[in-house]
């Protein structure tokens, strides 16, 4: 298994890149900003993006999951409890934290 850790966005969350060096498919699990350096890293190792999973919908573990999940396809998974604060930018924080205000809907509720 391929694991990687992105300390990423303002707030330096930690994003995690889990592969599998056989099929090259990959999970990302809280893109809080800079999805590029998520790009760049999925880039260098050959993986491809099926899922982007959130522990929680706050603005530091969702910063950069718009732009990544445009530029892979990958699908949006969250826990059903965090579907409100994962819509929601006065849930979420992202109007108060620094950052434009973020309302995304997930593919997947787990």
């Amino acid at each position: 298994m391929i694991m990687l850790r992105l300390p990423l966005g303002i707030y330096a969350a930690n994003c995690y890149i889990l592969g599998c060096p056989e099929t090259k498919k990959a999970c990302v699990i809280d893109p809080g900003g800079e999805h590029t350096k998520i790009l760049d890293a999925l880039k260098l190792h050959d993986l491809t993006l099926e899922v982007i999973a959130l522990t929680h919908g706050h603005m530091d573990h969702i910063g950069g999951l718009a732009e990544l999940a445009k530029a892979t396809g990958a699908q949006i998974a969250i826990h059903s409890g965090d579907v409100d604060m994962l819509e929601d930018p006065r849930i979420n924080l992202s109007g108060s934290m620094g950052g434009g205000e973020i309302s995304l809907k997930a593919d997947r509720i787990l």
